[in-house]
């Protein structure tokens, strides 16, 4: 009985590292100018889910302060072509606005995202979760806002489903943090899923190659953040807002 036993248990336990690590079955599929793309499949979803890292030299607050700057979103994220905060409810956490131009005949898509930032008190790592608000513009409250206007009459797809992370973690040097962006996107339409999964690199190759470019701006270096009481992140010195 008690070998019958063992033989089951190491059998179960067996396929829960197995699963364990099929889970964490990373593919990495572009490595240059310092970013790391890796995808692995997405429960539910028949497109993967992407993971990027770099690091870069910036500070927090100069990498926070292009983050938080929705006008240079068109410089910097890929195939952006407008970009807008549509409620703040603290620095903590907003609700945004972004559109994405896609080559014709494909139709562009609109993402309206729910970001919540939250910092590790003891080794300062930030992590930002997105997620997407399709209903966000839908909303009764929401009828006064000019903005929710336009997305609502626009002939562009909504995004109907995404969510990711940035978790930007300081390293030795307080001027260097490295990035890890991870995201799966239902993109909406009738794209194949085999496309999307076949492009998946570009969006965070292309974002992070100008977020590089970004954090080396005069604007943004020199950013200082404000935390309260409770040493949580409220926002920018206002003379170091420069954007």
């Amino acid at each position: 009985m008690d070998i019958h036993f063992n033989k089951i248990f190491s059998f179960l336990f067996t396929m829960l590292l197995a699963n364990n690590a099929a889970a964490n079955n990373w593919q990495l599929i572009k490595n240059e100018d310092g970013i790391q793309i890796a995808t692995r499949p997405y429960a539910d979803s028949a497109i993967k889910q992407f993971k990027a890292s770099v690091r870069l030299n910036a500070s927090l607050a100069t990498i926070l302060a292009v983050l938080d700057d929705e006008n240079a979103f068109p410089h910097w994220v890929h195939q952006c072509s407008e970009a807008k905060i549509l409620k703040t409810h603290s620095f903590a956490e907003r609700y945004g606005y972004e559109k994405i131009n896609l080559p014709f005949p494909v139709k562009d898509r609109i993402i309206i995202t729910h970001s919540i930032l939250r910092q590790n008190p003891q080794t300062k790592a930030i992590t930002i979760t997105m997620n997407a608000a399709p209903q966000y513009c839908h909303k009764q409250a929401q009828n006064s806002n000019p903005f929710c206007k336009q997305i609502n009459a626009s002939t562009a797809i909504m995004v109907p489903k995404a969510s990711g992370t940035y978790k930007l973690t300081p390293v030795a040097n307080k001027n260097v943090v490295d990035l890890i962006w991870q995201q799966h996107s239902e993109a909406g339409g009738t794209l194949p899923k085999w496309l999307i999964n076949a492009l998946l690199s570009d969006t965070p190759y292309y974002s992070l190659q100008g977020l590089k470019r970004m954090v080396k701006q005069e604007k943004y270096k020199n950013a200082e953040l404000i935390y309260d009481t409770n040493n949580r992140i409220i926002g920018f010195t206002p003379e170091s807002k420069k954007w």
